[in-house]
């Protein structure tokens, strides 16, 4: 049974001018579909299969990768249930002239491993942790999958209980379609990726100034 140190994969990226959002750093939703990306290598590796983005816990961007600077992230699966696996994701933004490294962003997400048919699949393994330190991540998994579970719920009942005719809850409305492609299927992140492009053009009108991505529930 695999540790959760034998499932890390890392990722790097150079971050270039076309990835910026703010100015000068990258743009939320470019780190989000790296963070996806990353996320999705390391679950299939452990799953021996294909998953699919179940969902984001959180992403707390700490500090900002600017442009010039190298993105690193690490992945890890830190807790497997059935069919689910709970992965952890931190990024570093490192200075190449320096070498100097600094956290940038923490996430956490889940990955369901499907069959041909896209249906749940059981994972064929399980973590077992190699120390106390492991054990505490296990822990927090397993706290952060009953969280979502619950709020899973909650949100399914508030859904049906919104009243769609009361046109002043939606004022600020703004819609955008898009074909999928079949370079979207295999990562979820092209949602996120389209959800944070989608919000672009709401910013400027609610807050007058060029505000940045700074937190997303799924």
């Amino acid at each position: 049974m695999p540790s959760i140190a034998d499932t890390v994969t890392e990722t790097i990226h150079w971050v270039f001018p076309e990835h910026a959002g703010a100015p000068g750093q990258i743009h939320g939703g470019r780190m989000m579909q790296w963070i996806t990306q990353a996320g999705t290598m390391a679950a299939a590796r452990v799953a021996r299969g294909t998953v699919v983005l179940g969902a984001m816990d959180d992403i707390d961007f700490l500090h900002p990768v600017k442009v010039g600077e190298i993105a690193i992230l690490r992945a890890r699966v830190e807790y497997i249930g059935t069919s689910s696996l709970e992965v952890g994701v931190r990024v570093w933004a490192e200075n190449v002239g320096t070498g100097a490294r600094a956290v940038t962003l923490n996430s956490h997400l889940v990955f369901v491993n499907v069959d041909d048919q896209v249906r749940p699949r059981p994972v064929g393994v399980k973590i077992e942790p190699s120390d106390a330190a492991e054990e505490a991540l296990v822990e927090a998994a397993r706290a952060r999958r009953e969280q979502r579970r619950a709020r899973f719920t909650q949100k399914a009942a508030r859904v049906r209980d919104i009243d769609t005719s009361a046109n002043e809850e939606f004022q600020w409305r703004f819609e955008s379609a898009r074909s999928v492609l079949p370079e979207d299927a295999l990562f979820g992140n092209m949602i996120q990726h389209r959800l944070v492009w989608s919000a672009e053009p709401m910013k400027p009108k609610l807050s007058k100034i060029s505000p940045m991505a700074g937190l997303i529930s799924m």
